[in-house]
């Protein structure tokens, strides 16, 4: 992990308001740098004397026995532990604050960094279960208990599903509490610090750096543009002038960003509504 931040400012505004108690949905694209901003803000973290629980959940959507398991393994080795974490039972996974209640010590601060925490949202096969995101919205009045999630778009905007009491399939809009806090663009000096620390042992790319720059700036998703540009250096030494290379990176930020599912506008979400509605109206006539 790089040990200087992205965005130094922005890493310093988040742990602020973590810190401070505020549990943040953090919104930005993916290839931007959220999964980045959320390794920068761990690393200060621990810097600052915290303890920083930071989990894919792209990794764990379909198993809680796992993200219960690994939740627990960085608890144990910040602890200075080294004891492999106790199996979850099928049946039995206990919600996160029990987690944290068996291995939190007295006046530690923990800070829980979700990562692609969307991957749960939208998803009927998901298999978090519903006492997951009841649990932490009571972890929100803990005073030393602090959330990050990341999406691509407000948490609001997106559907939870879930089991209910009964066992049943149930379908609602996410209902945590969270403050939106959006990824800020990187500035010109931030992209050039991230492009000499990724270019670091490549040779020639120096001499057109600020041409390269300029490309990564005019992009949504830099991150992943700056991979391109340095797989291409690695592919292809000497091959190309700047402008060549520019414009065959560029065409492969295209072709991955063009290909993504594209956000349903008003009229689209509008009917979804109404279709869930005639469905609504179907199953109670049928009762």
């Amino acid at each position: 992990m790089p040990s200087t931040p992205l965005r130094p400012s922005f890493t310093n505004v988040l742990y602020r308001r973590l810190k401070a108690g505020q549990s943040i949905n953090l919104v930005g694209l993916r290839g931007a740098g959220c999964s980045r901003a959320l390794q920068d803000v761990a690393e200060l973290i621990r810097n600052e004397g915290g303890t920083p629980i930071l989990v894919d959940l792209n990794k764990y959507k379909y198993n809680y026995a796992g993200f219960v398991e690994e939740a627990q393994e960085q608890l144990l080795l910040s602890a200075g532990n080294n004891r492999s974490a106790q199996k979850a039972i099928e049946g039995e996974y206990p919600p996160v604050s029990l987690i944290l209640r068996e291995h939190q010590t007295e006046h530690q601060h923990i800070f829980l960094l979700f990562d692609h925490f969307d991957a749960l949202l939208d998803d009927p096969k998901q298999r978090l279960p519903k006492h997951f995101y009841d649990d932490l919205n009571s972890l929100n009045n803990k005073s030393n208990v602090s959330i990050c999630c990341v999406t691509e778009k407000p948490h609001l905007q997106y559907r939870v599903h879930y089991k209910d009491e009964e066992g049943q399939l149930a379908v609602t809009l996410s209902w945590l509490d969270l403050q939106h806090l959006d990824l800020p663009h990187l500035l010109e000096e931030e992209i050039q610090a991230e492009l000499c620390r990724a270019m670091k042992g490549i040779l020639g790319w120096e001499e057109d750096e600020g041409a390269y720059i300029r490309a990564i700036s005019g992009h949504l998703h830099p991150i992943y543009y700056i991979e391109l540009l340095k797989t291409n250096f690695e592919l292809y030494p000497d091959e190309y002038t700047p402008k060549q290379r520019n414009a065959q990176v560029g065409k492969q930020y295209k072709e991955r960003y063009n290909n993504r599912p594209k956000s349903k506008t008003n009229w689209d979400k509008l009917l979804d509504r109404l279709v869930r509605l005639s469905e609504t109206v179907k199953n109670l006539r049928g009762k």
